[in-house]
């Protein structure tokens, strides 16, 4: 038995209970014992991974660690994002000191046996033998995707128990191959931040959430005061760092009696090495520095110089950045900011703890930015960073939280046809969050029949039934089509469909089994409190929204017609600043002139339009960008008469449909109608 099963009996969940600042009983921080709870219920239920959100210092390597126990894991093993990282869990581990220390854990359990994976090992011998003689593995990716031939030497199944730290790693290759490879474990994936800035999911059921702020408000997490540098008006770069490096200095003069320490970052080695040089020349710090190329002796031996209070501080490139726990760090000079909320978290967190005297104020020297991180000029606020980030960080999980529900109300209404199977395909199992939709939509308005029509305190009926399966296969530009996915969401009313046309190449005579697939993305969105109905596909062909739409709308109840002009123009009612790059107008005059279509392309193809053609040509269509005053933010839009919306982005489904609520909330307000909209004086229909 490994050390966790057999010490099954000797490891209770308990909470901590404290009256006032006494603890009167030991045990976990309530948060702790959430998240391990959050854990056993996911996997008492489902196998898929489990994501669990707290932030920096609230205890997550202790919940790791209770989870083997609660989970009476056989072989454990732990996946950290560097060396520093490795070398402090392998220890924790071992020692178990938060559970021994909290009496969540008998003094007398066996030790589980730790290895850390420090080199690369390809024998499935050695690997046996590993195994066989420890509980728990202790590596870093690089180290475990160097192993040739991974599923051989380690198979799937050789742990029960696959922990990822630092999980907002987990979408990069080297991780995800390691939890494909692994999935037959439960896998739990533990992060600060259960979102990553390139909009990409971490591909793990988000189980457990404890909020910023609440840790910032039970003392989990001090305040963090913005110390500016305004360095505007300096030229050179190496005077910019030297202004920045005195502030650091003269704020550690407050620190230095507690013991604190400075993690000073920057963005490259060779930057890093003339910052080095730079504070060992101008300031009196005494400094270590540290980067990944660096052997672990030595990484070993410099940052016992700061353990042990021989240096002030450290120079990093982004290597403390996250995962390690040094609590006695409690000011940041940052030379070179991170431009995205989850690294800015991760960082930021490394100065936030409190578990060390005087730690109720921590400082971030730094110049001055005009950049903005999720609105917010976060370098330029003189706020306390302890109330702006909590927030910033609640917004980002609260999307999260929501994407996960929305995904999980689309199911599966048609099983994918598997008549046609390619040999070298494997089987298509889509996920929908891994579609991108562009943004373009086909729009309808739908028109309730005098049966639909209800008393004011009854329900509105349903005038459109997503669960009908179009005829696809009745099209005249699609021929053998395959049903390849098709899912449907009741409560956001969506319908997605993925389709496979099979198309004889044209270099083939014969109609056989040699074919082409193309595969199409629809989705048909129903706003049912503004009666629109959108439809956005990857294949643009109007028998194909006309299909939809007769397929879609309940003909008794209700009739389906494109936008009017003047609905359609709505779109782009209160917008300021306008350019538009592409302006296309169809001629009035008669059939057989010379320009039946006219398109001007540009910087600011307004500018080109007389007032002769409001009269000589009516609108076909317009591309262009503006502020929306109406939804306060930057917009690019094109919009057609042919009752048409699209941008010049993609995004995830539910992002899409943010972008449609949108387009609803102006074309249904008769309210546009008497604000400005673009090209209104040019075109005599729109005035």
């Amino acid at each position: 038995m490994s050390a966790f099963s057999s010490a099954y009996q000797q490891f209770w969940l308990k909470q901590q209970i404290k009256v006032g600042e006494e603890v009167v009983q030991k045990g976990l921080r309530e948060n702790q014992v959430g998240a391990v709870g959050a854990i056993l219920a996911h996997f008492s239920v489902r196998k898929d991974a489990a994501l669990v959100s707290m932030p920096t210092g609230t205890g997550k390597t202790a919940v790791m660690i209770a989870a083997c126990y609660a989970l009476r894991a056989s072989k454990v093993l732990v996946v950290t994002p560097s060396q520093m990282v490795r070398k402090q869990i392998a220890r924790h581990f071992k020692l178990r000191r938060d559970l021994i220390n909290n009496e969540v854990l008998s003094p007398d359990a066996p030790e589980p046996r730790v290895y850390e994976l420090k080199n690369v090992i390809h024998n499935k011998a050695e690997w046996n033998d590993i195994l066989a003689n420890h509980d728990v593995v202790v590596g870093i990716p690089d180290t475990l995707n160097r192993i040739e031939e991974l599923p051989q030497v380690l198979e799937a199944n050789a742990f029960d128990v696959v922990l990822v730290d630092e999980a907002h790693h987990s979408r990069a290759k080297s991780w995800t191959y390691l939890l494909n490879h692994f999935s037959p474990a439960k896998r739990i994936l533990v992060t600060a931040t259960a979102f990553r800035n390139d909009k990409k999911d971490l591909k793990a059921r988000l189980v457990y959430n404890y909020p910023l702020k609440l840790a910032y408000d039970l003392g989990q997490f001090s305040k963090i005061e913005y110390v500016a540098v305004e360095t505007a008006g300096i030229q050179e770069p190496t005077d910019r760092d030297l202004a920045i490096a005195k502030k650091t200095e003269e704020v550690f003069g407050s620190h230095q009696q507690h013991g604190h320490k400075i993690i000073i970052r920057t963005d490259s080695r060779t930057r890093a090495e003339q910052l080095k040089q730079l504070y060992d020349s101008q300031t009196a710090l005494k400094l270590v520095l540290i980067y990944s190329k660096l052997a672990q002796s030595t990484i070993d031996k410099r940052m016992k110089k700061l353990e042990e209070g021989e240096a002030d501080g450290v120079i990093c490139v982004d290597m403390m950045g996250e995962g390690y726990d040094f609590p006695s760090l409690k000011i940041a000079a940052i030379h070179a900011p991170h431009r995205t909320l989850p690294i800015t978290l991760q960082f930021v967190g490394r100065i936030s703890r409190t578990n060390v005297a005087a730690a109720n104020t921590a400082h971030v020297v730094a110049s001055t930015h005009d950049f903005e991180i999720d609105k917010i000029q976060l370098f330029k606020d003189t706020r306390d960073w302890a109330a702006i980030l909590p927030e910033l960080h609640r917004a980002r999980t609260d999307r999260t939280e929501e994407e996960q529900h929305f995904f999980d109300t689309l199911e599966e209404v048609t099983p994918p046809d598997d008549t046609y199977v390619v040999d070298t395909e494997e089987a298509l199992l889509l996920e929908n969050e891994e579609l991108k939709p562009f943004y373009h939509t086909k729009i309808y308005r739908l028109i309730p029949k005098e049966v639909a029509k209800v008393d004011e305190d009854e329900e509105e009926p349903d005038l459109v039934d997503l669960s009908v399966v179009p005829n696809f296969n009745g099209l005249a530009n699609m021929s053998r089509v395959i049903l390849r996915h098709h899912h449907v969401s009741t409560e956001y009313r969506l319908a997605v469909f993925v389709l496979g046309e099979l198309i004889t190449p044209a270099w083939y005579g014969a109609d056989d089994n040699l074919k082409d697939v193309k595969n199409s993305l629809i989705l048909a969105y129903y706003d049912k409190p503004h009666n629109l109905l959108y439809f956005c596909s990857s294949l643009k062909d109007n028998e194909l929204y006309k299909e939809l739409a007769h397929s879609y709308v309940v003909d008794r109840l209700a009739f389906a017609e494109i936008l009017s002009l003047p609905m359609l123009k709505r779109v782009l009612a209160g917008w300021e600043g306008c350019k538009f790059y592409n302006i296309g107008m169809r001629s009035r005059k008669a059939k057989g002139s010379n320009e039946s279509y006219r398109q001007l392309l540009g910087g600011s193809t307004q500018e080109l339009l007389t007032a002769a053609d409001a009269f000589n040509y009516t609108r076909g269509h317009s591309f262009g960008a503006g502020f929306d005053s109406v939804l306060e933010e930057e917009m690019l839009l094109g919009i057609s008469t042919s009752s048409k919306v699209w941008s010049i982005v993609d995004g995830k489904v539910p992002e899409l449909l943010d972008w449609l609520n949108k387009l609803s909330r102006k074309i249904s307000d008769a309210e546009m109608d008497n604000l400005w909209g673009g090209l209104v004086e040019t075109d005599s229909e729109l005035r």
